[in-house]
C-alpha cells in the first residue's frame, strides 16, 4: 500500500479509524506500521503531530517484515538529516535493504550513491548494476540516468549508441526529461548531426508528456521563427499550453499576444488575465504591465490594483515600474487605502495558522527588507516552516541564507544538504546552486564534472542562470573544452529567457562572430535588450559599434555619443573617457573623424557568472 500524498492518507483514514490503525500497527501489520510512519513524518493529519522520532520508530517496525518502502524512507531520513543527523553511510545501508526487498526507487538512489562514492566506496559497476535492476522493475528515470552516464562518459567509456537507446526507451515510456534532452541534442548538434525534424518530434513528445519547458520552447520557436517557421497562431497555442502548466514566462507572452492581437484575436480582458497570472508567479515585466493596464485602461481602471502591481515590479528592480511608482506617489490618490501594516498583519496571521504560501511570502519580505524591517533570522524561521510543509522554493531560499552567511558565518555544508534535498526532486534552482558549490568546492569536494552535469540538468529545465553559466564556461574553456558554438547557443537560451547578462554576452558574440555568424544588426538588437535595463556595459558596447567607421552602414557618432552619455550618466568613467575622445575627434573642417581615435568593440565588456 504505497503512501505518497495527503489525499491517499485521507482516503485510507476512511477505511481505518485512527484507533483501528494504531491497533493494527501494534499487532504487527507492516502496512499499518508504514502508514503510521508516514503520518508522523508529515504531521498534516489530525491526531498525528509531526514527530520524526515516532516516524522512524514505525518505519523500523515495518522493516521487520522486509518492507522495502519503509526501509527507503529510513534511508531518506538519514540522507536528508530529517530528525536524525545526516549520515550517507546509514542512508546507503537502508537504501540497499530496501532495494533487496524490491523497492525500485531505492535501487536508483543506491546506484547514484555508488556512482558518486557517497556513503559507500565509489563503484561505478555496482552503480550501473543497481540502475539496471531499477530499470527491470520499470523505473524510466533510472533508464534516463544510465543513458546520461554513457552520454557524458565521465565514469564509464562514452557510448553514444547505448545512451541514445536508453534515452529513447525512457522517453517512449513517458519520461519528459529524456524527451526534452533528445530534442536538445538534435537541435544543437551536440555530437549528433543537427536534425530539426527529430528535434521537433521529441519536443512535441515532451510537451504531450506534460513538460511545460518544452511547450515554452516550441512557443518561442514559432513566435521568433528561429528554427521553425514563424507562426504566431501556433506560438499562441503552445504559450497557452505552457501557461496552463504555471510557466510564468509563457503566461506573460500569451498576455502580450492577446493585448497586441498577435496570432490571436485582440482581447484586453484575456490579456489582463494571463498577465496577472504571470505577475502572481513573479514576472516583474508582467507586474509592471498589469499595473499600467489598471492605471491607464478606461474599462479596467483600478487605482489600488495599479499601485499594488507597480510597487511589486518596482521592488523587484524594474526601472520603468519605479518611474510609475514615483509618479503615483507624487500625485497620491486619496482613495488608495492600502497600508503595509494591515497587509503584513493579515499575512502573519495566515502564516501562524499554517498557511504554507503565507509562510513563504512572509519569509521573503523579511529576507528582502523592502516592506518590513530586514530580519534574516525571521526569514529563516518562516522559510523552514514552509520547507517542512514541502515547499521546495522555501528549502532553496533557506539554503541560500546559509550560503550567503546571513545567519552568521556561511555554512556551506548546511546549504549543500538543503540544495541536495531539493535537487534530488529535479528542482532546477537547487541543481544550479548545488552545481555552484561543487564548482567552488564549498561544503562539498570540488568537482567540475558534477557541477557541469548539474548546470545542464537545471538548464534543460529552463533555469536561466544555469544557461548563462554554461555559455560562459564554454566561451572560456577553463573547466570544459572551449566551444564558442555551444557558448552562443546557451547565451541565446538565457537571452531569450530574459537574462540581461545572456543578452549582453550574446550581443558581443555576434559582434565578433564567435559561435555565430558575425552580424552587427543582431548584436545591436541583443545589446539594446540589455541596455533597456540600464546595463552600462551594453550601453558602452552600443556606443563602440556606432563609433566604429568599419560599420559603414550604421556609422553615426551622434548615436554613439548618446549611448556613451547614458553610461556616463550612471557614473561610468570608461564611458566618460570614450565620450571625451569622441568629442575631441570632431572638428568643423573634418567630414569624418580619424579612425584610430574612435573606440572600437572589444571583448572586455563581457560579464561573468555571479558567485
Amino acid at each position: 500500500m504505497p503512501i505518497c500524498s495527503k489525499l491517499q492518507a485521507l482516503t485510507a483514514m476512511e477505511e481505518y479509524q485512527i484507533e483501528n490503525l494504531k491497533n493494527a500497527a501494534k499487532q504487527g501489520n507492516h502496512n499499518a506500521e508504514r502508514f503510521m510512519g508516514y503520518l508522523y513524518s508529515k504531521g498534516d493529519v489530525e491526531g498525528f503531530p509531526k514527530d520524526f522520532h515516532l516516524a522512524l520508530h514505525w518505519y523500523q517496525e515495518a522493516t521487520k517484515d522486509r518492507d522495502g518502502e519503509a526501509a527507503r524512507m529510513i534511508g531518506l531520513f538519514y540522507y536528508n538529516g530529517d530528525g536524525v543527523p545526516a549520515d550517507s553511510t546509514k542512508a546507503a545501508y537502508w537504501f540497499e535493504q530496501a532495494a533487496k526487498w524490491g523497492d525500485w526507487d531505492a535501487c536508483r538512489r543506491l546506484a547514484t550513491l555508488y556512482i558518486n562514492g557517497e556513503g559507500v566506496p565509489k563503484n561505478v559497476e555496482k552503480g550501473i548494476s543497481w540502475y539496471k535492476k531499477a530499470i527491470q522493475s520499470g523505473d524510466i528515470e533510472s533508464a534516463r540516468r544510465l543513458a546520461m552516464l554513457y552520454w557524458m562518459g565521465d565514469d564509464v567509456p562514452r557510448d553514444q549508441k547505448k545512451a541514445l537507446h536508453g534515452l529513447e526507451s525512457s522517453a517512449n515510456e513517458g519520461n519528459w526529461v529524456a524527451s526534452r534532452t533528445l530534442a536538445r541534442f538534435y537541435l544543437t548538434g551536440e555530437d549528433l548531426p543537427k536534425d530539426k525534424e527529430k528535434a521537433t518530434y521529441w519536443l512535441q513528445k515532451a510537451s504531450k508528456q506534460g513538460d511545460a519547458v518544452s511547450r515554452g520552447v516550441l512557443a518561442e520557436s514559432y513566435y521568433w521563427g528561429e528554427w521553425l517557421p514563424c507562426d504566431k497562431e501556433k506560438a499562441a497555442y503552445w504559450f497557452e499550453k505552457a501557461a496552463k502548466d504555471y510557466n510564468s514566462s509563457a503566461a506573460k507572452m500569451l498576455g502580450v499576444m492577446y493585448y497586441n492581437g498577435e496570432g490571436i484575436k485582440k482581447d484586453q480582458e484575456k490579456a489582463l488575465y494571463w498577465l496577472e497570472k504571470a505577475a502572481k508567479w513573479g514576472e516583474s515585466d508582467a507586474q509592471r504591465m498589469v499595473g499600467a493596464i489598471y492605471q491607464q485602461s478606461e474599462a479596467l481602471k483600478d487605482k489600488e490594483k495599479a499601485e499594488f502591481w507597480l510597487k511589486k515590479a518596482a521592488l523587484a528592480g524594474d526601472k520603468e515600474a519605479q518611474k510609475w511608482v514615483n509618479i503615483l506617489y507624487s500625485n497620491k490618490d486619496p482613495k488608495i487605502s492600502e497600508t503595509h501594516q494591515q497587509v503584513i498583519s493579515a499575512l502573519r496571521e495566515k502564516a501562524e495558522k499554517g498557511d504554507k504560501e503565507a509562510q513563504y511570502d512572509l519569509a521573503l519580505k523579511y529576507s528582502e527588507g523592502k516592506e518590513i524591517a530586514q530580519d534574516f533570522k525571521q526569514a529563516a524561521y518562516w522559510f523552514e516552516k514552509a520547507s517542512n510543509q514541502g515547499d521546495l522554493s522555501a528549502t532553496v531560499n533557506l539554503g541560500a541564507l546559509y550560503y550567503g552567511g546571513q545567519l552568521g558565518e556561511s555554512d556551506f555544508e548546511k546549504a549543500a544538504a538543503l540544495f541536495q534535498k531539493v535537487a534530488d526532486q529535479n528542482y532546477p534552482k537547487a541543481q544550479l546552486f548545488l552545481g555552484i558549490l561543487y564548482e567552488k568546492g564549498k561544503g562539498l569536494p570540488k568537482d567540475n564534472k558534477k557541477a557541469l552535469s548539474l548546470y545542464k540538468q537545471a538548464a534543460d529545465q529552463g533555469e536561466t542562470e544555469a544557461e548563462f553559466i554554461l555559455g560562459y564556461h564554454y566561451s572560456q574553456g577553463e573547466i570544459v573544452p572551449q566551444n564558442f558554438k555551444k557558448a552562443a547557443l546557451w547565451y541565446k537560451k538565457a537571452a531569450q529567457n530574459g537574462s540581461l547578462r545572456g543578452q549582453l554576452n550574446l550581443g558581443i558574440a555576434y559582434i565578433f562572430g564567435e559561435g555565430v555568424p558575425k552580424n552587427i544588426p543582431i548584436a545591436i538588437y541583443w545589446l539594446q535588450q540589455a541596455a533597456n535595463k540600464n546595463d552600462i556595459k551594453a550601453e558602452i558596447n552600443l556606443g563602440k559599434i556606432y563609433a566604429d567607421p568599419k560599420n559603414q552602414e550604421i556609422f553615426a557618432l551622434d548615436t554613439a555619443a548618446d549611448w556613451f552619455k547614458k553610461a556616463a550618466n550612471q557614473g561610468s568613467e570608461e564611458a566618460k573617457n570614450y565620450l571625451a575622445n569622441l568629442t575631441s575627434a570632431e572638428t568643423p573642417n573634418e567630414t569624418s573623424p580619424k579612425t584610430e581615435s574612435q573606440p572600437q568593440a572589444t571583448k572586455d565588456n563581457q560579464v561573468k557568472p555571479k558567485s
